[in-house]
This record gives C-alpha cells, sequence and structure tokens, in this order.
C-alpha cells in the first residue's frame, strides 16, 4: 500500500471498504444515551478528519470552513461525561490545555513527515514544505510562550522546550 493511499491499491480499496462497513453496522446499532455518545463522536471524526498521532483521536485545525467550533466542543464534551474515552480521544478541542495538545500534534506531526528534512515527494512542493515550516514555527512559538493550565500542559511544555531552540527547522 503507498503512503499516500492511492486509491488505485486493491489493498488500500479494501481496507478503506471494511472501514465503511464498520461505521455502517455502528450506525445500525441502538444504543440510547452512550450510543448517542459514540455516534456523536464517531460523526466528527468523520468530518474533522485532521491528522492525529492515534486514529482516534479528533482535532480543529481551524480551518473548518461551516463548522463551529464551540458547537464541536459542548458536543463533544456532553459526550464524554457519558462516555469517558471521548474525552480524551477529543482531548485537543475539549481539554483544558487543548491548544497544547494541537500544538503538540502539530509538531509530531512534522516529525514524522520529515520536514527537517529533504523532500520525500515531488508533492511536496516549495510553497507546501513553506507553509508547513511556518505552521511548525507557530506552533513551536506557541507552546513556548503559552501558560500551561494542567499536568499535561506542562509535559507538553517540558518536551518541546528543548525543541525550540535546537531542532534546526524551527529556525528557517
Amino acid at each position: 500500500m503507498g503512503d499516500d493511499g492511492d486509491d488505485d491499491d486493491p489493498e488500500w480499496n479494501r481496507l478503506c471498504d471494511r472501514k465503511t462497513d464498520v461505521e455502517d453496522r455502528i450506525f445500525e446499532c441502538r444504543g440510547a444515551a452512550a450510543g448517542l455518545a459514540i455516534k456523536t463522536f464517531l460523526n466528527f471524526r468523520l468530518e474533522l478528519a485532521n491528522w492525529t498521532p492515534l486514529t482516534e483521536q479528533i482535532k480543529l485545525d481551524g480551518d473548518e470552513e461551516g463548522m463551529m467550533p464551540g458547537w464541536i466542543a459542548s458536543s463533544l464534551r456532553d459526550a464524554a461525561t457519558l462516555m469517558p474515552d471521548i474525552g480524551e480521544c477529543s482531548a485537543a478541542i475539549i481539554h483544558d490545555d487543548a491548544q497544547l495538545i494541537t500544538a503538540d500534534m502539530e509538531i509530531t506531526w512534522a516529525e514524522k513527515v520529515g520536514l527537517d528534512k529533504a523532500p520525500r515527494s515531488p508533492f511536496e512542493s516549495p510553497k507546501w514544505r513553506e507553509e508547513k515550516r511556518r505552521r511548525l514555527r507557530a506552533s513551536l512559538e506557541f507552546v513556548a510562550t503559552t501558560e500551561a493550565k494542567t499536568e499535561r500542559g506542562r509535559a507538553i511544555k517540558a518536551r518541546h522546550a528543548a525543541g525550540v531552540g535546537t531542532w534546526e527547522l524551527a529556525r528557517c
């Protein structure tokens, strides 16, 4: 399977079909309040589709045109009161340090795609890479300058404190 999820790849198509089948079976279930909470989370997971380190996590990227971030956060908070695991899966939206968690995810993404290395494909245009580097710099600066409200936020700040001064890409 290709790294970019090539539609011509039979294995990729099989996995996409399997995912759709599982989603359809979940949406056919009746589960009262707990079912509604889970379906609310899954709906936002499908709609947002932003990169996160784990597939069960969701975050806002700020470019969700037509979506209401306050409504999303409120719905997910309610869902998390019924199903606490939803709170962890949507921490980048509803946690007290949600913005630090989101910035941490942005930094993790930049590390995974190797923004500090040479381009891996022709699709990584200089304009695309510069925009991603700008977002990385903004995330590193945000982590460095934002006060943490929780222990989780303090851990994120500590983990990236050295990276702000040492990661070559942050100075680009």
